[in-house]
């Protein structure tokens, strides 16, 4: 039977070489059917799998011979009179390509290549929504193209390192034929489910991986997330069953990736005009997905997405970090954001349940890593309230936080720090508790209830008593010289604490300031106080601060207040200096 295939394989190409490309469709058509019957398998047969292992042995030595068949197709694609045909020797030079023929493009010429691009950009559908097989022969090309499959395989798979052709097609496809971002685009829109998709979305997957060509500009990638948000928004996550957050997690994950190379280029206003133009038209529509589907996936989905949208204007800010003019701009370009949120009844309740129950939300889903989980229900959604309550970003956070507070925030953020699942996945102690941290600071800093919250004080004492006894990791000794590194932050939080008890004795309230003896009385504080100094993992810096509050109290006060200084300086300079510019 292989002599046979071979034969078949050695007849189909001489005759290729025989006739010309511009030969009449009767002529072409039959060739080229044939040719595609002997390269097609089903990889999900036994018979299909060993027929894929033929093909891989018989194509190399025919690729070397005189009658290559890559040659007259590449020629019929170009040239051929017909539609018909130009199609049927794309999806059969595609054929060829999955089933390992070794075509190089990055050895190819530059003119070849650029001219085959040429002529599959004008075979794309243009009436169609769903993926078509001239779609998916395209879409192989052009993996193999942009150096991401290699003879049908995943580059990485056979040691070959993506994109090292010295030609980056990829700037061409940017430049002249955007028709196949787009396409690819369609094709994942109205996708009636997303396992089988086809190459059009691994392309589109892949494209801006690991960073955008450098002409591309910043609104072709932000269309990414645009795209995310609307299948979000439409319903389409029901159709796609449990890869609904793979698929959305990988579209924002090499928008990520992308944003920080932008803003590390100086390409802050596209950014922020991206985000203006293709995120925040939606937010109104993601909100109104959020608090009214029955379904808690599609809810938690939403609620991302409007995380992401925050996350993504917070970008340039992290970078540039303490500009007052980027500050002023998040400011801007987050006011519609803001203004949806807090217009709508049940919004921030609603983040604030979601949030709340995040823990056992990343204990089910299973399509996702565990760090992964972490971003997508806890990460991106706290850059809500992260904005909400920094008036270095946002001028009415003082009122905000009141409508954080009154919405539940405090509560749901305690619980997912008190949440021993969570203390033990490294994104949530490295990155996700730190923000959690910095959030109810923050709060605390702006509003007296947050400040003398027992509740928000007892977390952050047990989270120190953990880290102490070795149960978390959330602390290094170097660490205690980062201002805003989690333990610094809990400590400050505990300042805010006492410190609302030092006010209320100033105004007669209270004879002694009993929020420092709460502190001390309880069960984590007492088992601090209790161990020795060396044999424990709290840093030394962070056991002597809990030592000069108990025995020098204005020791203590005068270490904390300097983050309290900065804090306030940097608001004071984004309200005052960024938005008079």
């Amino acid at each position: 039977m292989t002599a046979s295939l071979s034969s078949q394989l050695d007849s189909l190409s001489q005759r290729l070489h025989e006739i010309s490309p511009t030969a009449d469709r009767e002529a072409l058509m039959p060739l080229l059917e044939d040719l595609v019957s002997n390269l097609h398998f089903d990889k999900n047969t036994a018979a299909g799998q060993q027929k894929a292992t033929r093909l891989r042995k018989l194509l190399p030595p025919l690729a070397k011979g005189a009658n290559s068949p890559h040659q007259p197709l590449l020629a019929m694609i170009q040239s051929a009179r017909s539609r018909r045909c130009r199609r049927w020797a794309t999806i059969a030079f595609s054929k060829l390509l999955q089933a390992g023929y070794p075509f190089c493009f990055r050895s190819a010429q530059p003119d070849l290549v650029k001219q085959l691009l040429d002529n599959m950009a004008l075979l794309l559908p243009t009436d169609a929504s769903a993926s078509t097989d001239i779609d998916n022969a395209v879409y192989a090309i052009l993996l193999e193209v942009i150096a991401v499959y290699a003879g049908g395989v995943p580059a990485s798979f056979v040691g070959i390192e993506e994109r090292r052709s010295p030609v980056d097609y990829r700037e061409i496809i940017v430049t002249k034929h955007e028709a196949f971002l787009h396409r690819a685009e369609s094709i994942l829109r109205h996708a009636p489910r997303l396992y089988g998709l086809g190459y059009g979305v691994l392309f589109l997957i892949h494209f801006y991986q690991p960073l955008a060509p450098d002409s591309c500009a910043v609104l072709s990638w932000m269309r990414l997330v645009s795209l995310a948000i609307d299948i979000t928004i439409d319903g389409s996550a029901a159709r796609y069953a449990h890869y609904d957050t793979f698929l959305l997690d990988r579209l924002r994950w090499d928008v990520n990736g992308n944003v920080v190379h932008s803003v590390e280029n100086g390409r802050d206003a596209e950014l922020f005009a991206a985000i203006e133009e293709h995120l925040v038209p939606r937010v109104g529509r993601l909100v109104e997905v959020m608090t009214t589907s029955n379904d808690d996936n599609t809810r938690r989905l939403a609620m991302s997405m409007i995380g992401s949208i925050f996350y993504l204007a917070h970008a340039s800010y992290i970078k540039h970090y303490p500009d007052p003019f980027i500050q002023s701009r998040v400011d801007e370009v987050l006011s519609e954001p803001v203004r949806v949120l807090l217009a709508h009844p049940c919004a921030l309740k609603t983040m604030a349940s979601l949030l709340k129950t995040a823990g056992t939300a990343v204990d089910s889903r299973d399509k996702l890593t565990r760090n992964q989980q972490i971003e997508f229900n806890i990460m991106e959604p706290n850059f809500v309230a992260l904005h909400l309550s920094d008036p270095s970003l946002n001028k009415h956070a003082r009122e905000h936080v009141h409508a954080l507070i009154e919405a539940g925030w405090v509560p749901a953020i305690v619980t997912l720090m008190g949440d021993d699942r969570l203390l033990k996945i490294e994104r949530f102690a490295d990155i996700g508790l730190p923000g959690c941290l910095n959030s109810l600071y923050k709060m605390a800093q702006r509003d007296e209830r947050v400040a003398c919250d027992k509740t928000v004080a007892s977390v952050c004492c047990d989270l120190l008593a953990k880290h102490a006894r070795g149960d978390i990791d959330i602390a290094i000794e170097d660490e205690v010289n980062i201002t805003n590194s989690a333990v610094n932050t809990i400590m400050s939080i505990i300042s805010e604490f006492v410190a609302y008890g030092d006010r209320q004795v100033e105004r007669g309230k209270i004879a002694t300031n009993v929020f420092r003896i709460y502190v001390f009385k309880l069960p984590s504080v007492k088992e601090l106080m209790a161990m020795p100094r060396e044999g424990n993992k709290l840093p030394k810096k962070i056991r002597d601060q809990l030592d000069w509050l108990y025995e020098t109290p204005s020791r203590f006060h005068a270490g904390q207040q300097m983050r309290r200084s900065i804090d306030e300086l940097m608001a004071a300079r984004a309200t005052g200096l960024g938005r008079a510019g």
